[in-house]
């Protein structure tokens, strides 16, 4: 089942990643990716602490969850493990390489 939820994701997602950043009245950095169609893959947040606090993408863990008979957590580790697979995202802190362009302070 994961390949072809994988291949799904291929074709609905895609490789393409738009990033939009948006600074929140406390103060912490928000960054929004989303995919070629505009459809939010997952946000994550940073604190001022550094630590990152990460949110599914609702509406594609509804449409996983749906098309494919799976709970919405399922579905929100077949698009995690997915997009960490295509990205190259093996720990938190590989996130930052989607935020370089908005702040090349962070490590």
């Amino acid at each position: 089942m994961t390949k072809i939820i994988n291949k799904f994701l291929d074709e609905y997602l895609g490789d393409e990643v738009n990033v939009i950043y948006r600074r929140s009245k406390n103060d912490t950095d928000d960054y929004f990716l989303l995919s070629k169609n505009k459809t939010l893959i997952l946000s994550f947040r940073i604190l001022k602490n550094g630590e990152y606090i990460i949110f599914r993408g609702g509406k594609s863990c509804e449409l996983i969850s749906r098309w494919f008979g799976i709970t919405e957590d399922e579905a929100m580790r077949c698009i995690r493990d997915w997009f960490a697979n295509k990205h190259n995202i093996n720990k938190i802190s590989d996130l930052n390489k989607f935020i370089k362009e908005y702040d090349t302070t962070r490590t």
